[in-house]
């Protein structure tokens, strides 16, 4: 008779540890598709307040500090950081995805396209992905819409090819967080000998 022991389910989450710049990020992603859809976004100033920490929100949290106490967090500014501290997520932002194309965030990254200017390219041209902004724009259906010029539609040709061709890069700062924290996680795995970077 063979018996096996349970299994120890891991996660990853555990061994990361969630940076402010990450937070912010979130509210940002969240303000953003919040505008894209024409809602009122909470244009909270959370991602601003959030990278001006000259701590780890997540680190107060730990320590038990109050982040109401801070200038400008309310108490459901405060739980959403929690939220976001504890689990790595946030409940609002993935309602708001969910009912959300996700290619419609992704033309917020073309210079001159912020979320009030896609969100008129979505309603009025039904432009949702990169693909149908840049045919949009070289049949010039762009200019004509209000707050676009052709200057602008000009641009947002050549910022697209810009777009596709960059190799996307990150700061190795930022990866060494994230790294260190992947190697723990995976050294931990049945089977692993040894993780290295």
């Amino acid at each position: 008779m063979i018996i096996k022991a349970p299994r120890k389910e891991i996660s990853f989450h555990e061994d990361v540890a969630v940076h402010n710049a990450d937070i912010s990020k979130l509210f940002r992603r969240l303000a953003d598709l919040l505008e894209i859809e024409g809602a009122n976004p909470f244009r909270i100033r959370a991602a601003q307040i959030i990278d001006d920490l000259p701590r780890s929100a997540a680190g107060m949290i730990t320590a038990g500090e109050d982040l109401t106490a801070l200038p400008g967090i309310g108490a459901d500014l405060a739980g959403k950081i929690k939220e976001i501290a504890g689990t790595g997520r946030l409940k609002a932002l993935e309602e708001v995805e969910a009912r959300t194309p996700s290619t419609l965030a992704v033309l917020t990254s073309i210079p001159g396209l912020g979320p009030k200017r896609v969100h008129t390219l979505h309603e009025v041209l039904g432009v949702s992905t990169l693909e149908e902004l840049a045919r949009a724009a070289k049949d010039h259906k762009i200019c004509g819409l209000p707050r676009f010029s052709a200057k602008l539609e000009a641009k947002i040709v050549e910022e697209i090819a810009k777009y596709t061709q960059a190799e996307h890069r990150f700061k190795i700062a930022a990866v060494e967080d994230f790294a260190g924290a992947l190697c723990s996680f995976l050294k931990r795995a049945p089977g692993v000998r040894d993780v290295a970077v």
